[in-house]
């Protein structure tokens, strides 16, 4: 066998593994398993902020004659609402684009991550100035905030290298 037949065979090989590598199976499905729990985790997350501005509740965050009240209270509860909003339209946009495998979807799930490091870390910031933090409070938003470090230094590589992302999002 000459050398142009050797790389043809390994050309075509090459090709058949790719065609192996796509539809929304391998690490995809854990993709679509963690969008559909996002959705869980953030609807809920928004419940309880949306009962903090019922009446009673929001004027005692934000009567300032009270001992228990502080200044960055009251925006950290607006800031983490509106974070949780936006990150469950973008998880909806996000389950559409992924059973439709729409060519946008690995660039928005990108944005997604990122997104969500950087909310973590502005709400790290907010945690560290709040007047009554304990280090319960500090421990816990250092963990989310590494926990979403470690997941988008995962997944921002996979959704940039991965041949079954590039072969199954193609719409």
């Amino acid at each position: 066998m000459d050398e142009n037949q050797k790389h043809y065979l390994e050309d075509e090989n090459n090709i058949d593994e790719d065609k192996d590598l796509k539809g929304l199976g391998g690490w995809l499905i854990l993709i679509g398993f963690g969008l559909i729990f996002t959705i869980l985790t953030a609807g809920n997350q928004l419940i309880k902020l949306y009962s903090l501005f019922s009446k009673p509740i929001w004027t005692e965050i934000t009567n300032k004659a009270l001992d228990t009240y502080q200044a960055l209270l009251a925006p950290l509860i607006i800031f983490e609402t509106i974070a949780n909003t936006i990150l469950l339209l973008l998880v909806c946009i996000l389950i559409i684009n992924y059973f439709t495998k729409k060519k946008l979807f690995p660039k928005l799930m990108i944005s997604m991550y990122s997104y969500n490091l950087v909310i973590a870390i502005i709400d790290f910031i907010f945690v560290l100035n709040l007047a009554s933090v304990t280090s319960a409070d500090i421990t816990s938003s250092v963990m989310t905030l590494i926990k979403v470090l470690l997941v988008s230094c995962i997944w921002i590589p996979y959704f940039i290298k991965s041949k079954r992302v590039k072969n199954t999002f193609i719409n």
